[in-house]
C-alpha cells in the first residue's frame, strides 16, 4: 500500500473532510478549498496543494509530483456514479501511480478500466449539434443519462407530455426497467451503457429535449440530446420544479398523484442515499420513527438499505423492523412504497416514489439541493433541511468547527432542530389526521 495519498478535489469540501477523518492515512489534498477548510485541514497535518486541478483534466499535462514512489491517488465517487469519474481514472492509470476510488464509506483500488465511456466522449464532444432530420418517427425524444431520482421527480411532466404526442424517453441502461413500471404503456423507453460506450443510433425526433435542469454540470444528458436528429434541440428553463420547469418549457398541463385513502400500519425508511454525505446519526432515525409510529399508529418497520451502509443498531433499536439490503426489482419497490403508510428518509429516488404513489412522506434534504428544484409539489410530502447548514462554498470558521465535530451529519442541524422538524412535520394533516 502506498504510505501517502493524494486526495484530489472532485467533492465538496465536507466529503473530503469526512474521507480523511474516517481514514487516517499521511494525505495531501489537490485542488483550491475555502480558506477556513485548507487551515483547519492543516491543522490536522494534512498537506494542502493548494492549485486548481486541470481542466478537462482526461487531457491535461500532469505535475511530476504526484508521480513519486509509494504514493497513491484517490478519487471520490461520493455523491456521482463511479462512470462519471472515468476520464479522471483513465487519465490517471496511464501514469503508473495506483489509483483507489472512494464511495460509499470505502477507498479501494480502482476496477477494471473501460476502454471508452459516455463521459469522455461527452467532454470531447458536447459541442456538436447533429443535422435536422427530414422525417420524425417520434414527436419527443427526452433525455437524462444521470440520476434516477431527478427522472422521477419529472415522471408527472413526462405522462403529461406523453398524451400529446409520441414520446421516446432515452436514460441509463439501469433505469429502463423503473421507466416502464412508471410511464404509460405507450412511451418507448432506449436505455444508455455507459461503460464501454459506443455512441447508439438514435432515431429522428421532432424536438429533442434535455432535461437536466440549467446549471447542471454534468456534460452527458445535453452531449446525448445534441446527437439527436430533431427539427428543435430544446433545454429545460428555470423556475420551480422538475417537472414545473418541463411543463413551462413545453406548455404542459402536469397533474400529480393526490394522497391514497388506504392507512396501512407498515412504514418506510430510506436512511441513506448515494454515499456517506446522505448519512445521519442513528439517533436521528429512531426518533423520527418513534414519533410516525406514535402519530400514525405505525406498527412495523422495512429499513431500505441496498448498498448496506446504514448503521446496523437501527434494525435493533426500532421495534418490528426488517432491513433489505441489495438490490431489488424496480416493481417490488414502487410495491412497497405504494403500500406503506408512511415513508422516512433521506431525498433520493426510492422516497421520490412516495409523492408517485400517493403515499405521505417526511424527506430530509440535503442542503446542497436546490429547495425547489428537488421537491415534488403535493401536500402529503415534508421536506425538512436545517437552517444552519455548514455545507457551502464559503464556510466560516464555525462552519468548518461543526463539521470537524459531527463528521456523520453533514446535514448542520442545530441542537433541538431535528425534533422539532419532525414534530411540525407530523402534525400536518396528512399525517395527524392518519389516525
Amino acid at each position: 500500500m502506498p504510505d501517502r495519498f493524494v486526495l484530489l478535489d472532485l467533492a465538496p469540501w465536507p466529503t473530503l473532510l469526512s474521507l480523511v477523518r474516517h481514514a487516517p492515512r499521511d494525505w495531501i489534498v489537490w485542488g483550491t478549498l475555502p480558506r477556513a477548510v485548507g487551515v483547519r485541514l492543516a491543522a490536522i497535518g494534512v498537506e494542502i496543494r493548494d492549485q486548481p486541478l486541470p481542466q478537462p483534466f482526461h487531457q491535461a499535462e500532469l505535475p511530476e509530483w504526484i508521480r513519486k514512489p509509494h504514493r497513491g491517488i484517490v478519487v471520490p465517487a461520493l455523491g456521482n456514479p463511479l462512470p462519471t469519474r472515468w476520464p479522471v481514472v483513465r487519465r490517471l492509470a496511464t501514469m503508473d501511480t495506483p489509483v483507489f476510488v472512494a464511495r460509499h464509506g470505502r477507498i479501494e483500488r480502482v476496477p477494471e478500466i473501460p476502454s471508452s465511456d459516455a463521459f469522455t466522449w461527452a467532454l470531447d464532444h458536447g459541442g456538436e449539434l447533429a443535422a435536422a432530420a427530414p422525417a420524425s418517427s417520434v414527436d419527443f425524444a427526452c433525455v437524462r443519462a444521470d440520476l434516477l431520482g431527478d427522472v422521477l421527480l419529472a415522471v408527472p411532466a413526462l405522462t403529461a407530455l406523453a398524451a400529446t404526442g409520441s414520446m421516446r424517453l432515452i436514460v441509463r441502461e439501469e433505469w429502463t426497467g423503473w421507466m416502464k413500471h412508471v410511464l404509460p404503456a405507450g412511451c418507448r423507453v432506449q436505455g444508455l451503457g455507459l461503460a464501454p460506450w459506443a455512441l447508439p443510433v438514435f432515431e429522428p425526433a421532432a424536438t429533442s429535449v434535455d432535461l437536466s435542469p440549467p446549471g447542471w454540470r454534468s456534460p452527458l444528458t445535453p452531449a446525448i440530446a445534441r446527437t439527436i436528429p430533431a427539427a428543435t434541440h430544446t433545454r429545460l428553463g428555470p423556475g420551480g420544479s422538475l417537472s414545473d420547469m418541463l411543463a413551462a418549457t413545453l406548455g404542459l398541463d402536469v397533474r400529480w398523484p393526490a394522497r391514497k385513502q388506504e392507512r396501512g400500519t407498515h412504514g418506510v425508511l430510506v436512511p441513506t442515499g448515494s454515499s456517506l454525505e446522505r448519512l445521519l446519526p442513528a439517533e436521528r432515525w429512531t426518533y423520527a420513527v418513534e414519533r410516525a409510529s406514535s402519530v400514525m399508529r405505525i406498527a412495523s418497520w422495512t429499513i431500505l438499505d441496498p448498498d448496506g451502509t446504514s448503521d446496523p443498531t437501527l434494525a435493533r433499536v426500532i421495534p418490528h423492523a426488517s432491513v433489505l439490503t441489495g438490490w431489488q426489482p424496480p416493481a417490488a419497490l414502487i410495491d412497497m412504497i405504494r403500500s406503506a403508510a408512511v415513508v422516512v428518509g433521506v431525498s433520493t429516488a426510492l422516497t421520490h416514489l412516495a409523492a408517485l404513489t400517493g403515499t405521505p412522506a417526511l424527506v430530509v434534504e440535503h442542503p446542497t439541493t436546490v429547495p425547489a428544484m428537488y421537491r415534488a409539489p403535493v401536500e402529503f410530502v415534508r421536506y425538512l433541511r436545517s437552517s444552519r447548514p455548514w455545507w457551502r462554498d464559503d464556510p466560516s470558521d464555525d462552519d468548518v468547527e461543526r463539521a470537524m465535530a459531527q463528521p456523520d451529519d453533514t446535514y448542520g442541524f442545530v441542537t433541538g432542530e431535528w425534533r422539532y422538524a419532525i414534530d411540525k412535520a407530523l402534525a400536518h394533516q396528512p399525517f395527524a389526521g392518519a389516525g
